[in-house]
């Protein structure tokens, strides 16, 4: 049975000017009274984003144990930002379609192994501070990730009152990045720029799950999440245990080469793909 569902939300974000003022070193060691300066003298960054994704996705069951999730979701992204006086306005409109495919191995509503891969959308703002950052409060273009995981799931029987299952999972993960870059500027001006896709981050590993609970029938059900199949309240278990370990490793590469990183972003509209 295939389900759709549409989402749209937009968030605008208006601010005046805002203080970044030197007042002096503070001592940790000793109280040190420094006198504040309050004056907005920075100007500050409004923003706005809006997103609107239509959703589709159905659960295929075959004549045997297996079964297929096909699923693809369409973003669509407007966001815009400028300085509270106009200057450094950057527009961006971008459009994704992002998939997801499955396959699974089922049994008597138990789910043995899966196999599954899908694609997200990335976004992100460049931090509020312009003593840092010439592009500060900037909207960067939008990225697309990956993922990729595998799990094999083994359930043990009820023995001497306890039942639950095993699971082992590896996943890998791919998502873009942004960066700091320095720049060349002038004294007293930001020397650092934030470019999208900059890096790309790739995180990978291995997880190991337990979970066991007891199904003594002179147990009250006090975990309905642990209820064995098959059996009425008052024989549901009512301790729950789980262990879970993983080893995980993250790695981050150059997605770009340095001349480009040394360029300035385009202001422009964003390249759909």
């Amino acid at each position: 049975m295939a389900m759709s569902r549409l989402l749209e939300q937009g968030i605008n974000w208006r601010w005046l000017a805002q203080a970044y003022n030197w007042v002096g070193i503070s001592n940790y060691f000793a109280s040190v009274k420094l006198d504040p300066n309050p004056v907005a003298e920075t100007l500050n960054s409004n923003r706005f984003l809006s997103t609107r994704e239509l959703s589709i996705q159905d659960r295929i069951q075959t004549s045997g144990p297996l079964v297929l999730w096909l699923g693809l979701r369409n973003t669509q992204i407007a966001s815009r930002s400028a300085r509270s006086d106009g200057e450094l306005a950057v527009s961006l409109e971008q459009s994704f379609s992002s998939p997801f495919a499955a396959i699974s191995y089922e049994t008597n509503g138990f789910q043995h192994a899966y196999l599954s891969y899908a694609q997200g959308v990335e976004t992100e703002v460049v931090p509020n501070r312009p003593t840092i950052y010439r592009n500060a409060a900037q909207v960067l273009a939008a990225q697309r990730s990956k993922q990729w995981e595998a799990s094999l799931r083994k359930a043990w029987g009820a023995q001497a009152g306890m039942e639950g299952q095993l699971a082992l999972t590896v996943f890998r993960i791919e998502r873009p990045s942004a960066a700091d870059v320095e720049i060349t500027a002038l004294p007293g001006e930001p020397m650092l720029e934030r470019l999208p896709a900059a890096l790309l981050a790739r995180h990978q590993g291995l997880e190991s799950v337990s979970a066991g609970c007891s199904t003594h029938p002179s147990q009250d059900c006090r975990v309905p999440s642990c209820k064995p199949r098959g059996r009425t309240g008052a024989q549901c278990c009512a301790l729950e245990s789980a262990s879970a370990a993983s080893l995980a490793d993250c790695r981050f590469t150059l997605a770009m080469a340095k001349p480009a990183l040394r360029g300035r972003p385009q202001t422009g509209p964003a390249r759909k793909r």
